[in-house]
């Protein structure tokens, strides 16, 4: 008698769930999903809305989808961090396009035209850890810069405070009067007793703003009240920097950055409100080149309690 295995074959195309950015990091899964994926007619108004930013750079590029559990979002954001990644010629994507097409020809054309060369640096947010957008996203995007071999020689305020302990680190007690290395581990125990240099040292290396202050503060106290002077600035200016350097630009046509369960984030409150809206404004808005597509549970509006009235009309203005 023949297992149940022998005669049931399973497309792997739809599943309940999906872990974003692990589908999207495993080859093989993400190849079945895209195969098999056939876009309702939600979908398929959110996707095209989310493609017109690409062929109309004014666009606010700011793209929010809501809708309550199980209705695809993650889904939809895969298929799209797939479309934006590969040229609609590549073989990998090619039964999308062909899914599509026998439900929307014409549209299907379009898109296809639109995505026939050049391909975006796609970022996708660890939404797990809790952390804030700033840092979320600052991570996610060094992350595809590494994961694609791209080195744009880019500064962070992270990397000048790992340099800076490195270089400490290195001279020692060859340093003069005084070793500086050891002198900042003193002071760290002081601002942040039970933090070690070496825990701080990977938490800037994962882009943890909260272990920036702390460094910071362990700086002013070793150095007498004079503050770390970081030359990088925040996560503004360092995406405009990377998307206009010639390094990104000889490889990609644009970067989009996806975060799933963004509401979670919206709801904490976990952001700086002058980064946000200035991503949202200098970056999304103003920059031709850059896409953010977050995935929320609720509207907008339903957040607006954690924003001040004006905060609220200013953000609802710059998303889609």
């Amino acid at each position: 008698m023949a297992k149940i295995v022998d005669v049931v074959k399973l497309k792997t195309g739809y599943a309940t769930f999906v872990e974003l950015k692990s589908a999207f990091e495993a080859a093989q899964e993400n190849a079945d999903r895209m195969a098999m994926y056939r876009p309702t007619k939600a979908h398929r108004v959110a996707f095209e809305r989310i493609c017109r930013g690409l062929y109309q750079p004014n666009d606010k590029k700011f793209y929010l989808l809501s809708g309550s559990y199980g209705t695809g979002k993650s889904h939809l954001c895969l298929m799209t961090a797939n479309v934006l990644s590969l040229s609609s010629g590549d073989p990998g994507i090619g039964g999308f396009y062909e899914n599509y097409g026998k439900l929307d020809s014409e549209n299907a054309k379009l898109l296809k035209n639109i995505r026939k060369d050049g391909q975006y640096l796609v970022a996708i947010c660890d939404y797990h850890s809790g952390r804030h957008f700033e840092d979320v996203v600052m991570k996610a995007v060094f992350e595809a810069c590494a994961a694609k071999g791209l080195d744009t020689g880019i500064e962070t305020e992270f990397d000048e405070a790992e340099r800076q302990l490195a270089e400490w680190e290195k001279k020692g007690d060859k340093a003069g009067i005084r070793n500086f290395y050891k002198d900042f581990g003193k002071a760290l125990e002081s601002v942040a007793p039970g933090l070690t240099v070496e825990q701080l040292r990977i938490g800037l290396k994962n882009y943890d703003s909260d272990i920036l202050r702390k460094f910071g503060a362990a700086f002013k106290e070793m150095m007498g009240g004079v503050e770390f002077q970081a030359q990088a600035g925040n996560l503004i200016p360092i995406i405009r920097k990377l998307v206009k350097s010639s390094a990104f630009k000889k490889r990609f046509k644009g970067l989009a950055i996806f975060f799933d369960e963004f509401g979670f984030t919206l709801e904490k409150a976990g952001y700086s409100k002058d980064i946000l809206q200035g991503f949202m404004e200098t970056i999304c808005k103003n920059e031709p080149n850059v896409v953010f597509v977050g995935c929320i549970h609720k509207d907008f509006k339903s957040y607006a309690d954690r924003f001040s009235k004006d905060d609220a009309a200013v953000m609802s203005a710059r998303i889609t």
